[in-house]
């Protein structure tokens, strides 16, 4: 039995539908039906009368219910007195962020913040995107690294559970680019070209629907003038698992330009635009709601001053005669 389908039912006893309870429960409602359905089997009988609209629970439920409740905050308290008598004397600073981010970005941006502020204990947790934000506003971790887009008016789009992130400060830390690529023949050409006819459409590597990224390639393609001729023939949630296979010729794939930077130098691979069907990301750092960590909370207070010193060297001398004594907290 897994833990979590308790956590599901408890979920669809408070919003008595299967939709809503999968959106707080961040999962697609397929899957959350076979989970609130996996609770029943382990059970033994059902607990929820689908039938019913708004859902009801059964009296089988409903009993189950106070139960389920009870072990939970048990369950969450036990958790949180283990957490508390194993911290390290060292205080530690939690961080969650994308697979993709931590080996791409992470490693050079601790490497700096080291350069100047001296060595820093960050446990960075590599997840899903969905699983990620669910960490994070669960109080589990100090910060979160991610990606986010922006339409063409500069306003932020919220896909997933961006929504989920409002009212938490957060810090611009940079940005990064996907691009398509493709494997180099021998003579060092693209294996796989964009074609923009059904007649050749190229094999088209994806990310899985329920990735943050797949949200990222929609966005590329919806924005471009013309779209390219694109067949699926394999989709995956890592880019890591992505980079493998357009490497192996299966495909082409939309990528984070820094994690096939190697790559394009040494020629493997094709960069297979001009920009036009490329597009940049920004990189951001939210901080919890939380009351943070002495070590947490000087963190913070370098990168907000990193930031702004960022943002004075790209302003103008008018401007920023004209904003003088403005406090830039966030991108």
């Amino acid at each position: 039995m897994d833990f979590k389908w308790i956590e599901d039912f408890l979920a669809l006893a408070s919003a008595r539908n299967f939709t809503e309870a999968a959106k707080i429960r961040h999962v697609s409602q397929s899957a959350f039906s076979r989970r609130i359905q996996s609770l029943e089997d382990w059970m033994g009988m059902e607990l929820v009368d689908r039938r019913a609209y708004p859902v009801t629970l059964t009296a089988a439920g409903e009993h189950f219910l106070f139960s389920a409740r009870d072990l939970v905050e048990q369950m969450s308290r036990v958790q949180r007195e283990c957490q508390s008598k194993l911290l390290v004397q060292k205080s530690q600073i939690s961080l969650t962020t994308l697979h993709v981010l931590k080996h791409t970005f992470f490693s050079n941006w601790l490497s700096t913040i080291e350069a100047d502020l001296g060595p820093h204990y960050i446990s960075a947790h590599a997840d899903a995107h969905t699983n990620c934000v669910h960490t994070f506003t669960s109080q589990k971790s100090d910060f979160f690294l991610c990606y986010n887009m922006k339409r063409s008016s500069g306003d932020v789009v919220q896909v997933n559970s961006f929504s989920e992130l409002q009212g938490y400060d957060h810090l611009h830390m940079g940005q990064e680019t996907f691009i398509p690529v493709s494997a180099a023949t021998e003579e060092g050409s693209a294996l796989h070209s964009l074609s923009y006819t059904q007649d050749a459409p190229a094999p088209y590597i994806s990310y899985s629907s329920e990735c943050f990224l797949f949200n990222v390639m929609d966005m590329i393609l919806r924005q471009s003038e013309r779209s390219p001729a694109l067949i699926p023939c394999y989709h995956h949630a890592l880019s890591e698992t992505l980079k493998a296979l357009v490497l192996s010729g299966t495909g082409i794939a939309w990528l984070p330009q820094s994690f096939v930077q190697y790559e394009l130098d040494r020629r493997t691979l094709i960069r297979l635009d001009d920009g036009e069907l490329s597009l940049p990301l920004d990189i951001l750092l939210y901080r919890s709601l939380s009351p943070l960590s002495k070590e947490a909370e000087h963190l913070w207070s370098y990168l907000e001053k990193q930031q702004a010193l960022r943002m004075n060297a790209n302003r103008g001398p008018i401007q920023e005669s004209a904003e003088q004594g403005k406090v830039f907290a966030s991108a």
